[in-house]
């Protein structure tokens, strides 16, 4: 929570709203359980401990899961696992040392802008919260938790690893019967092409 208020206080000058407090929504439930089915978060996501200077060195155990764009990237080449887990190697150093842990100035330099900002938003880093919400257990790195307080990433996690449990209304797969390829087994042929008399069918002319 040190950090939020610090973000808060000293980084954000954006003239809007932050939320200090969660209100969960039928979207939200819904997002968080699309990242949760989808596949390359459960097969790419990864976790380590990670000491915080800012903190008298404590030590966290921090969740790192992949942007899409990364996914994207890593799918392309020989070793996808590989290629994703040095990227979440490169981003928690990062992450815990600030852009010293790329290089010097004129290495950063050298990378130039848009290779740096491809590390900053390669992945998202996730850590259980000093003060959890009711639903949210975590905190992330992305820009809607910190706008929001919430995020699908966040509460994605909390149901995974401390028992969230999804409301039944809002449950994706108990909504609605599983659809099928084709015609309903009982529909009968309507009259939706037949033209009714007096009206010119302007399909003919």
């Amino acid at each position: 929570m040190a950090r939020w208020s610090t973000f808060v206080r000293n980084d954000s000058g954006i003239d809007i709203n932050f939320a200090f407090t969660s209100t969960i929504e039928l979207d939200d439930w819904r997002q968080a359980q699309v990242v949760i089915n989808t596949e390359a978060p459960r097969k790419y996501a990864g976790s380590m401990s990670v000491k915080f200077l800012e903190e008298a060195n404590t030590v966290r155990e921090c969740f790192f899961l992949p942007s899409t764009a990364l996914v994207r990237e890593a799918e392309k080449t020989a070793d996808a696992k590989a290629f994703i887990s040095a990227a979440e190697r490169k981003y928690a150093k990062v992450y815990k040392y600030g852009l010293e842990a790329l290089g010097s100035e004129a290495e950063l330099r050298d990378l130039g802008f848009d290779a740096v900002l491809d590390v900053l938003e390669s992945c998202y880093c996730l850590f259980e919260m000093d003060e959890p919400d009711k639903e949210i257990k975590y905190q992330c790195t992305c820009p809607s938790f910190w706008h929001y307080y919430k995020c699908r990433h966040s509460l994605a996690l909390s149901i995974l690893k401390k028992g969230v449990q999804i409301p039944p209304i809002y449950n994706i797969t108990a909504i609605g019967p599983k659809k099928t390829v084709g015609r309903p087994k009982n529909a009968v042929p309507g009259n939706a092409l037949v033209v009714p008399a007096g009206v010119v069918n302007r399909n003919r002319l």
